[in-house]
């Protein structure tokens, strides 16, 4: 028995920008935005990914962190066994070709991804820089996505490899996809 991933990352922003038109003669107006789909298939290449974990409704109480090992998911227990898959397999990641984080809409406080700061911070998704990080505001997605040959490398079990999530100014609930890569 061996298990497989397929899926899609979709991007969609509809709008309609209008000029009412003065003397009531009507509007112009422009529809403006991206309509963009990624599909990826079973597989450790490019446009290519083999593994998922995911946590849903993650809390972080104000001023507190958590490093996400996101090599093998350390001692992390989704409901299926400390550092398992969803499906309850054991994970070693080799690079990352997404990461998704939603902060929920009811967050008091904002979620500050990455900038764990030493040589074991996951560092790739943010140019290799040990302390980059990105504020995820109340209600707020994050999505990194690279699905090239390389992905966001993961450097295994000591080094490039710990996502540091931290709540400032308030309590913070979120939810965190990474799809990975085992090779």
């Amino acid at each position: 028995m061996s298990d497989t991933l397929q899926g899609s990352l979709q991007v969609r922003l509809a709008t309609q920008y209008n000029n009412i038109l003065a003397g009531g003669l009507g509007t112009t107006g422009v529809s403006i935005g991206p309509n963009f789909q990624l599909t990826f298939t079973d597989g450790v290449a490019i446009d290519q990914a083999d593994k998922l974990w995911a946590s849903q409704n993650r809390v972080l109480n104000s001023a507190a962190t958590e490093n996400i090992d996101v090599y093998n998911f350390g001692a992390i227990d989704i409901g299926t066994g400390p550092g398992e898959d969803p499906l309850g397999n054991a994970l070693a990641l080799v690079s990352a070709v997404g990461l998704i984080v939603i902060s929920d809409p009811a967050s008091v406080g904002v979620l500050i991804v990455g900038g764990e700061g030493s040589a074991a911070a996951w560092s790739a998704p943010f140019n290799n820089v040990n302390t980059g990080a990105v504020v995820v505001r109340p209600g707020g997605i994050l999505t990194m996505w690279a699905p090239g040959s390389v992905g966001f490398v993961i450097g295994g079990a000591s080094t490039n490899h710990l996502l540091k999530m931290l709540a400032s100014g308030g309590a913070v609930t979120y939810s965190i996809y990474v799809i990975g890569r085992s090779a």
